[in-house]
């Protein structure tokens, strides 16, 4: 079994960081995140539906850019992406 978590009830501008060991699959349920990597030239935005396999090993910031929920799992939790509930 696949643990997966959820960032609920992100606030704008809330931040969360983290360095995992496996690769995440983060998809945005709801709202709108960014998301940066060290070593990374490139930002990501992530708005609802959306979602993007970030390597293991490197420091990983998201921030809330509106009210927002994250799904975050390993990638082999999800095999393709979730469908988002209307």
């Amino acid at each position: 079994m696949t643990d997966v978590t959820l960032l609920r009830d992100l606030s704008p501008g809330a931040l969360v960081s983290w360095r995992a060991h496996d690769s995440l699959d983060l998809t945005c349920v709801e709202g709108v995140v960014w998301v940066t990597q060290v070593g990374d030239g490139a930002d990501y935005v992530l708005e609802r539906g959306q979602r993007r396999v970030f390597p293991a090993n490197v420091h990983t910031v998201l921030q809330a850019l509106s009210p927002a929920e994250v799904r975050v799992c390993s990638p082999a939790c999800s095999g393709a992406p979730q469908p988002v509930a209307a």
